[in-house]
C-alpha cells in the first residue's frame, strides 16, 4: 500500500501501542505535537528494516512538527522533509531505531549509541518472529529493561502490551531480573 497505517493532522498521542504496515508507520504534513511512548512501529515488511522510504515515522511539517519518542521501538526509523518550508524536532529517550533521516533546518535529537539511551538492533534481535510475526520481545532481545527507569508518567499506559505491569527498575524487589 502507498499509504500510511496512521495519517494524523492533529495532537498523536501513542502509547503502549502496535502499529505494523503502510507506506510509513505514522505519517503528518501538518504542524502537530506526536508524543510515541512505549510502542513498536513497523512500517511496510514485518520485522525486516526497510528502505529510508518506508520509515516508521514520516514528517512533512509545516509550519512546525515536534515529535518525543520515548520508550519506543521504530523499526524503520524517521524521516522528515522540509519542502513545505517547516520547521521542528525529533527526540529519543531509551528507544531503539535504525536511523534518522532529517532535512537541514530539522533537528535531531535522537543520538544513537555512545553515551546516548538509544541503541540500534536488527529486528531480527529483538522479537520472536515466525510467520504469522510475532512482535513480542524475544527472550534474549537486547531491548529487554532498556526503558527509562521509573513508573510511567502520570497518564500513560502503567501496563505493556501483553498486560504485564511496567515495573520501576532500580532494586531487587521492583526488578528482580536486572
Amino acid at each position: 500500500s502507498n499509504a500510511p497505517a496512521v495519517s494524523s493532522g492533529s495532537r498523536l498521542e501513542v502509547d503502549s501501542s502496535l502499529i505494523t504496515g503502510g507506506a510509513a508507520g505514522v505519517y503528518t504534513a501538518d504542524g502537530v505535537d506526536w508524543l510515541i511512548n512505549n510502542s513498536t512501529i513497523d512500517a511496510g515488511q514485518a520485522g525486516a528494516s526497510d528502505p529510508v522510504n518506508t520509515p516508521s515515522l514520516h514528517s512533512e511539517p509545516f509550519p512546525t512538527w515536534n515529535a518525543d519518542v520515548d520508550n519506543s521501538i521504530l523499526v524503520d526509523g524517521i524521516v522528515a522533509n522540509d519542502e513545505f518550508g517547516g520547521d521542528g524536532t525529533v527526540s529519543c529517550d531509551h528507544s531503539d531505531l535504525p536511523s534518522v533521516d532529517l532535512d537541514p533546518g530539522l533537528v535531531d535529537d535522537c543520538p544513537i549509541g555512545g553515551s546516548s539511551t538509544n541503541t540500534s538492533n536488527p529486528p531480527g534481535d529483538l522479537f520472536v518472529g515466525g510467520a504469522p510475526y510475532d512482535w513480542m520481545l524475544s527472550a534474549s532481545s537486547p531491548a529487554i529493561d532498556t526503558a527509562e527507569p521509573g513508573p510511567p508518567p502520570a497518564g500513560l499506559a502503567i501496563r505493556d502490551l501483553a498486560g504485564n505491569p511496567r515495573r520501576a527498575a532500580g532494586t531487587a524487589a521492583t526488578c528482580p531480573d536486572g
